[in-house]
């Protein structure tokens, strides 16, 4: 029974920390005082993972995946929050 509860509780930890990061980051500060609300942060983490495990799979770098994940992720989410904004 002990090894179920600690079973659970450690994936709650390993499956909530994505959504605690994305809680903390995106600017929330600068969006809130200006009375915006992001709610693509997920949408762009997810954006940036997918090229991030696509390169690193093809060139079998982890510093190329991370790289590639700034290079798309920026630029998409930049994109993807003008459109927004200006809808």
């Amino acid at each position: 029974m002990l090894f179920i509860i600690e079973s659970i509780g450690a994936s709650t930890i390993r499956m909530g920390t994505i959504y605690m990061i994305a809680a903390l980051g995106g600017g929330n500060l600068a969006e809130k005082s200006g009375g915006l609300l992001n709610l693509t942060i997920e949408g762009n983490m997810l954006i940036s993972a997918f090229f991030a495990a696509t390169v690193s799979y093809y060139t079998g770098s982890a510093l190329y995946g991370v790289l590639a994940a700034l290079v798309v992720g920026g630029p998409v989410c930049s994109l993807l929050r003008l459109y927004c904004d200006h809808r």
